[in-house]
């Protein structure tokens, strides 16, 4: 009896934690304007400003589609549109850029009307000094 009520337990918290996921992704897809962005500089896990970004207009955007698909442009549309595939799982947004590479990206913020993403830009010859950039969205 123990066996079959713990056999339960263990689908039921299985269920919970995908319909988790699943509203995840229901939650991004929409057009989302980027408001600011971040170029952080971590050190031994501390973050400091570097440079701040705001008032990015509504030629910077991404778009997130129900297919797994998204576009996202930024300054001028016509220069710097890029077409790309997204999953995602937990608080990890996965995007493939279409004849392109791998970003991923560490979902900080996701609500209704709120995004903030951030991703690892670099690392240095430094032990413990890495670059990050964060994205601030809204829809």
């Amino acid at each position: 009896m123990k066996r079959l009520l713990l056999l339960a337990l263990i689908c039921l918290m299985g269920f919970y934690a995908c319909k988790k996921d699943a509203d995840g992704s229901k939650k991004i897809i929409g057009k989302w304007i980027r408001t600011k962005s971040l170029r952080l500089k971590n050190i031994n896990g501390i973050d400091s400003l570097v440079e701040e970004k705001n008032g990015l207009g509504a030629n910077d955007y991404t778009q997130f589609n129900t297919d797994g698909t998204g576009h996202t442009t930024f300054g001028i549309p016509e220069v710097n549109d890029v077409n790309f595939t997204y999953q995602i799982e937990k608080d990890a947004l996965f995007i493939r850029i279409i004849g392109g590479d791998n970003a991923p990206f560490k979902i900080k913020t996701l609500t209704s009307n709120s995004l903030v993403l951030r991703i690892q830009l670099e690392t240095t010859q430094i032990p413990g000094i890495v670059y990050y950039r964060e994205d601030y969205y809204t829809k």
